[in-house]
């Protein structure tokens, strides 16, 4: 039998958490964090060098290959040929297409990896601001911070792709094929809003187990974390670039929602 009341609960928390991200953005500004947006254009410049310098060695790599295997039959390009330079056009620019592409999917993950020292310093001081309870910096315990974020973001990757093999095959039976890119949106939603509320739990010693119990016990929190990622990584090109300052935004919101649900008898100061 449905449970009404549950299935309310989590379209409540769902929505109070979108909500949540106009007061994570207020409060970023408010407490002189705009400065951690620096880390998204400094991620963006990485991955837009790296990515164009991985497509032209690629197509390089791609090309000298096949003019290899086309001499062995004497059909040889000339590197300064016309067929050749087109040849190349073509290979680099579908290599970049599929980049973009993937990272459109992956970004995500790749986002909250690769942020994940800024991410874990940012969840930090917002609980400080927040509980104004100061603690003295441990490298240590920010190390295992960043570890725990990256271990949490493959983790997440994995059981995501599994379910969407899954979802995939279900979308084979006609009726559910309707409703199976909604299911795979909200399932990434949910996955990336884990990541971002996991920060402060890490430093109340729970382990990854009592975390995935936390995160499915409040789902609708959960989602509505990730879910502005979510949609910023649907819109092409311009979303994997977008990404990281919605990550940022997201972590903000994620930390004031997990402390809100670890205490829901304290009153709001944000």
């Amino acid at each position: 039998m449905l449970n009404i009341s549950k299935f309310t609960n989590v379209f409540t928390s769902y929505f109070n958490g979108l909500a949540r991200h106009s007061k994570a953005l207020r409060f970023i500004l408010a407490n002189g964090l705009t400065w951690y947006f620096l880390f998204p254009i400094l991620l963006n410049v990485l991955f837009f060098i790296g990515g164009f310098s991985l497509v032209s060695d690629l197509s390089n790599s791609m090309l000298e290959g096949l003019n290899e295997a086309l001499q062995q039959i004497n059909w040889g390009l000339d590197p300064e040929g016309w067929l050749y330079r087109i040849i190349y056009g073509i290979v680099w620019l579908s290599l970049r297409i599929l980049y973009f592409l993937l990272f459109a999917y992956l970004g995500g993950y790749l986002v909250l990896i690769f942020l994940s020292p800024a991410l874990a310093l940012l969840s930090e001081r917002v609980e400080q601001l927040i509980t104004g309870q100061k603690v003295a910096f441990s490298s240590l315990r920010y190390l295992n911070n960043i570890m725990r974020g990256i271990a949490i973001a493959i983790r997440n990757f994995v059981i995501e792709i599994i379910l969407i093999i899954a979802f995939l095959l279900l979308s084979l039976i006609p009726p559910l094929g309707l409703i199976v890119p909604f299911a795979l949106f909200f399932i990434s939603a949910y996955f990336y809003g884990f990541s971002m509320m996991d920060y402060p739990l890490e430093g109340r010693k729970y382990g990854v187990t009592n975390s995935a119990r936390f995160m499915f016990g409040n789902k609708g929190s959960a989602t509505s974390i990730g879910t502005p990622l979510a949609i910023v990584l649907l819109v092409p090109f311009v979303g994997s670039l977008l990404a990281g300052f919605f990550a940022i935004i997201s972590v903000v919101a994620g930390t004031m929602e997990t402390l809100e649900l670890l205490d829901q008898k304290k009153p709001e100061k944000y």
